[in-house]
């Protein structure tokens, strides 16, 4: 049984990111996730250029990974998807995931490569 402070939805999410911080709560739960933040870490990219993905999460492992959280749709030029691409190619340090909800509410999370 969780306890209620864990199952405390953080502020400000919309309903595709309340979700998945739903799925990360629950792979806490099982052992597959150490911790996660939700908006905790922002990435400069460069000058006025700001990156903040959705989850910071940490693997029992010690593994640090940023998720981006889409719904089944992504526009052509998404300006989150091009910021995403960009860190993961400056910031090589992390793993980068693009975590996206199917129109069948399945998630796949796709491995961003530099």
């Amino acid at each position: 049984m969780l306890a209620v402070g864990l199952l405390r939805k953080p502020v400000g999410l919309n309903k595709t990111e309340a979700r998945y911080w739903g799925r990360l709560v629950l792979a806490r739960h099982r052992g597959e996730v150490e911790d996660f933040r939700f908006h905790a870490l922002t990435f400069i990219l460069g000058p006025d250029c700001r990156y903040t993905p959705e989850a910071f999460v940490l693997r029992p492992d010690g593994t640090m990974e940023m998720h981006e959280v889409k719904g089944p749709f992504i526009r052509s030029g998404d300006d989150g998807m091009v910021k995403l691409r960009v860190a993961c190619r400056m910031f090589p340090m992390f793993r980068w995931f693009l975590a996206q909800e199917g129109k069948d509410k399945v998630w796949t999370l796709t491995e961003m490569t530099p």
